[in-house]
Parts: structure tokens; sequence; C-alpha cells
């Protein structure tokens, strides 16, 4: 009798600690996807900062004629000059500096990142990331007289583009552009 309730007993035991562990588990699995939308609303608030600071775009002026139409007047335009490089490594150090997750754990995260968004875009399918924008593919081909006619053969290109998302567009709507003086 002293067996069994033994038994019993530990037996309900391991299954306590079994819901334990499963919980702890949901929890840091919880914990995670929390850090990773806080990350993503850091980075938004970065992008307000930026806007807030008057952060601006540099551009020079160029001239360009149409090139199909040779008696077209020359006309000029602005193009943007990067005022810097942002690479992976320091973005991931300017995450881990504004969140709780560690320089290697959110370059893990970014790698990770790379490695799934063509994979998931070769499928076919959109990739959206949330308030920062969405990337998906498009063809480009050559076209055919007729439907019956057209063929895999005569796609010559895949391309991805982005669309941002609402945040992205807001701060991109709202910036601050300064001409560069050449030398």
């Amino acid at each position: 009798m002293l067996k069994k309730v033994i038994k019993s007993y530990h037996k309900a035991y391991i299954q306590n600690q079994y819901s334990i562990i499963k919980i702890k588990y949901q929890s840091l699995k919880l914990a995670n996807i929390l850090i990773l939308i806080k990350a993503e609303y850091q980075l938004i608030d970065i992008f307000k900062e930026r806007r807030k600071n008057n952060m601006a775009i540099n551009y020079t002026i160029i001239e360009r004629k149409k090139i199909n139409d040779e008696t077209a007047p020359v006309k000029y335009y602005a193009l943007t000059k990067s005022s810097g490089e942002m690479t992976l490594r320091k973005l991931a150090k300017r995450i881990s500096s504004i969140s709780t997750v560690s320089t290697v754990d959110t370059l893990a995260v970014l790698e990770a990142l790379l490695q799934v968004i063509p994979e998931e875009l070769a499928e076919g399918n959109i990739v959206r990331l949330g308030d920062f924008g969405s990337f998906y593919t498009t063809a480009k081909s050559e076209g055919t007289e007729t439907e019956d006619e057209f063929n895999e053969s005569l796609i010559k290109k895949t391309r991805i583009k982005f669309r941002p998302g609402h945040e992205v567009k807001s701060v991109l709507n709202n910036v601050q552009y300064k001409k560069l003086k050449l030398n």
C-alpha cells in the first residue's frame, strides 16, 4: 500500500515538474517574441528620433538628356549621396544597445532573418516585417501575342521589390534634404 502511495506521489511530482518545465519553455518563447517586438518598436522610435533631429539626405545636382531624343533640352535632377553605411554588425550593436538582447544574439537573429527571407521569396511568399514593410517578387518576361504561346522560358528575371510600411513611409515622407557643394 505504501509503495502505491509513493509511486502515485512520485508520478504526480514528475508530472508537476514536466508542467513547470513546459511553462518555463513557453515563457522563454514568449519572452523572445516580446524582445523581438520591443526591438521592432525601438527601431521605429529610432526612425522617429532621426526625424526629430532633422537628419538630412545629402544630394548633388546632375544634368541629363533624354537618351532617345537628342533635341530634348538638358534638365537638372537631384542625385542622392550616401552619408555612410550601416553594416549588419553595426546594426546588431545598435539594436543591442537599445534592448536587452546581446549583440551576438541580435546578430544571430539577423543572420537567420537574412537566410529565411530569400527562401520565403523563392517559394513565392510575401515577407511582411510589420510596420517596417514587405518584400515580394516580380518577374520580367518577354511578351507573346497569345496566352497559349507563353511559356516559362520567356521569364528572364526575378526581381525583389520592397514596399515600405506605414512607419517607414512616414519617416521618408518627412525627410529633409541637404545640397552638397561640389569643390
